[in-house]
């Protein structure tokens, strides 16, 4: 038997306590590896109509290393609109808010060393104490 869920309606700005949804994506090692939220309110506030303009989708997704360790999680993810890796002078450029990425390495006993944030992982990195 095959349990069939319907589909609830999309979400819209005018109604926005409605049809709000997270969902979650996994890798076969049940690590969390996507994390989408529907119903961020954008654009301009309207007071005569208690509402806002418009709303987005954001994704966050994470990726591991052999051992679980989360090495690379991106914030507003975006995967048509650059290249994920690309490096300042290397190719297309991403927007101020979009794939946003924190990189972080770790040493042999599996504690956090490095970590950088940006497009670009190279562009900013600190050593934990």
């Amino acid at each position: 038997m095959t349990l069939v869920l319907p589909t609830p309606p999309a979400f819209a700005p005018a109604h926005p306590d409605q049809n709000v949804a997270t969902s979650y994506g996994y890798d076969a090692l049940g690590q969390q590896t996507l994390v989408t939220r529907t119903g961020i309110l954008t654009g301009t506030f309207d007071p005569a109509a208690d509402a806002f303009s418009a709303a987005t989708t954001r994704a966050t997704r994470t990726e591991y290393d052999g051992v679980g360790h989360a090495i690379t999680t991106t914030l507003n993810y975006q995967p048509g609109s650059t290249l994920p890796d690309a490096q300042p002078g290397q190719g297309p450029e991403t927007a101020s808010d979009t794939n946003l990425r924190t990189v972080t390495r770790y040493d042999l006993a599996g504690n956090a060393t490095r970590w950088g944030a940006g497009t670009a992982p190279s562009t900013t990195r600190t050593t934990a104490p």
